[in-house]
């Protein structure tokens, strides 16, 4: 058993860290949290709300937003069209939408594509939102996913192992534009 006993809060605005070895548990609290592994007992509240055993997708619509421990991105997409994903809780797409495409779709996907180009520019991805994501080191593969992350606009954003991999420049650049960005949103 990986997670047994756990209680914990964590406030708004709260920076919390979960520190513990290797095979403690910490992705696996991030993964119930997140709704790919639910618990099999206890309950899991988001803003006083119960989320235990809800789809992933569904707890991304109640404002989770995560990095994962493994990259998670998609090969063979640009950095761009990875990062454009991050916005899909925000986005509303039907048959209906796309047939009326220049009076109720296209809008929504500028105001989206605005929000991705600032979080591009923020995290200095500029220079490589056209390239495809596995083309890229790894640091910069960390940012793109930390920005996925971001443009989702999450009330509570948890980060799996957001360093691992990358050098000590690297780090403080991400650590930086990170911080920054949480101030800016008022996260």
């Amino acid at each position: 058993m990986a997670v047994t006993g756990v209680d914990l809060h964590v406030d708004k605005g709260e920076i919390f860290g979960l520190v513990g070895p290797n095979g403690s548990g910490k992705t696996t609290m991030t993964n119930a949290i997140t709704g790919f592994f639910p618990p099999q007992k206890g309950r899991i509240l988001l803003h006083g709300q119960d989320i235990t055993g809800l789809a992933p997708h569904k707890v991304a619509r109640r404002g989770v937003a995560r990095t994962f421990q493994n990259l998670a991105l998609f090969n063979g997409m640009t950095v761009l069209d990875n990062i454009l994903l991050g916005r899909h809780v925000h986005m509303h797409p039907s048959v209906f939408r796309t047939m009326l495409y220049p009076w109720l779709a296209r809008p929504e996907e500028i105001a989206n594509r605005e929000v991705v180009e600032e979080v591009i520019d923020f995290m200095q991805l500029e220079g490589v939102r056209d390239e495809p994501v596995d083309a890229i080191p790894l640091g910069l593969k960390k940012r793109v996913e930390l920005a996925r992350a971001l443009v989702a606009e999450p009330s509570f954003l948890i980060l799996d192992e957001p360093m691992a991999g990358m050098n000590q420049r690297r780090r403080r650049s991400t650590w930086r534009a990170s911080s920054s960005m949480r101030a800016t949103s008022g996260a």
